[in-house]
């Protein structure tokens, strides 16, 4: 039985392994899964928050102290807008996440649905390594965020794969990689903006200030 003899690479022990991922996921009851969006989701409207309220104090300074010059208006919004507009655009996306972790048993009967079409892959059997160190308390990585990070990205490839349907899995669609990227690219761009309306704040304080003398 050629089934049961391990592989050089260690095939017997991953193939265990995605068969008590499978077991788990069957018997899930969504409270892990809603845990981890929760905090995904509190994660990103704090940052969110936090971008927009620089955003909008620089925009209101920045116009204040360039008030007299329209190429500075014009600089000052042009710059200023994007600290607002993108974490909104993360804000709205958090609200899907916390969609899903509002309903952990409608989820949870999401996933054990479209755990029935997952097939055997290198992303399904890595995903059944990261779960099976984590249950037995093994470090994944370096560092807790590296590990979530490491454990999202290939649950939401894993997820694609199994190209969950809209109509009867719409609280897994936030977490596949397409929708995902454009998350995570939002992100990335209300970080700079961050930066960028906070550089505004800056110069224009001293401006500002000048104007009133």
């Amino acid at each position: 039985m050629t089934d049961s003899v391990p592989s050089a690479n260690g095939g017997l022990s991953e193939a265990s392994e995605v068969a008590a991922l499978r077991t788990e996921l069957a018997n899930a009851d969504g409270t892990r899964l809603a845990r981890y969006t929760t905090r995904a989701r509190t994660a990103a409207r704090l940052l969110a928050a936090l971008v927009v309220s620089t955003g909008v104090v620089a925009l209101l300074v920045g116009l204040a102290a360039w008030r007299h010059t329209p190429a500075g208006i014009v600089a000052v919004t042009l710059l200023c807008l994007p600290a607002i507009v993108a974490p909104l655009y993360v804000a709205s996306r958090a609200g899907s996440v916390a969609l899903a972790a509002g309903h952990p048993r409608e989820m949870a009967v999401q996933i054990q649905d479209l755990a029935r079409g997952l097939r055997d892959s290198v992303e399904l059997r890595q995903l059944a390594r990261l779960m099976s160190r984590r249950r037995s308390g093994q470090p994944v990585q370096r560092g807790k965020l590296r590990g979530a990070l490491s454990l999202a990205r290939v649950a939401s490839t894993v997820i694609g794969q199994a190209q969950p349907d809209p109509k009867r899995h719409p609280l897994l669609l936030p977490f596949t990689p397409e929708r995902l990227r454009h998350t995570w690219a939002a992100v990335i761009i209300s970080l700079w903006a961050w930066l960028i309306a906070g550089l505004v704040f800056l110069v224009s304080i001293p401006e500002l200030a000048i104007s009133f003398f």
